[in-house]
């Protein structure tokens, strides 16, 4: 399993959030139920005390590796809709086959919005959060229970609902959301979706 993790300018954000999942997934996956704090296990190098540092932990029983690196924002202008009838991946792996396979079937576009029985749920490396005029939601059916997503549903940013394929044309824009990226950083017109 992995776990990714935002650091800005030396500083560990949403560590708790990290550490729940992180410990659920160990539960819920391996039946380990003793906790490991994840703060005891990151040791940020002075190479990285500045600007944007994704944090990559790798764990089963225990922690396995934590690597570091600059991260910077890739650019997202087109979305294609591509569609899987039975895809699941509730807990963050590092086998991603499934989600590689799909995203080779984006064509020109540069990322993808994952269909599942007609209901939208994320894109290839992060959760969606669509805008209209009334404000921001995230779908109900997401893959993954991202810790952005939580942390913006906790604080009443966003707000789920049911985003069905037919849903798509009542939003203008959809912001692609994940640990190291928050709302207006990855944004594309909803006009821009390819089916």
């Amino acid at each position: 399993f992995i776990e990714t993790i935002r650091i800005f300018n030396g500083k560990v954000e949403n560590l708790s959030l990290h550490n729940e999942r992180f410990n659920q997934t160990r539960r819920d996956c391996l039946k380990i139920h003793q906790e490991i704090n994840l703060a005891d296990h990151i040791i940020l190098p002075s190479t990285y005390q500045q600007g944007l540092v994704k944090c990559k932990i790798t764990y089963s029983e225990t922690v396995e590796s934590i690597t570091f690196s600059s991260y910077t924002i890739r650019p997202v202008r087109s979305l294609k809709l591509v569609h899987h009838p039975n895809i699941d991946y509730s807990y963050k792996c590092e086998d991603r086959s499934l989600l590689h396979q799909l995203f080779g079937k984006r064509g020109n576009c540069d990322d993808i919005i994952i269909i599942k029985n007609d209901l939208v749920t994320d894109s290839y490396y992060a959760n969606l959060v669509f805008e209209n005029d009334n404000g921001f939601y995230t779908p109900t059916t997401s893959l993954l229970q991202g810790i952005k997503r939580a942390k913006l549903l906790s604080e009443g940013i966003i707000q789920k609902a049911k985003i069905g394929v037919k849903d798509l044309k009542n939003f203008r824009r959809v912001h692609l959301i994940n640990a190291m990226l928050d709302i207006g950083q990855v944004v594309v017109e909803v006009k821009r979706l390819k089916t």
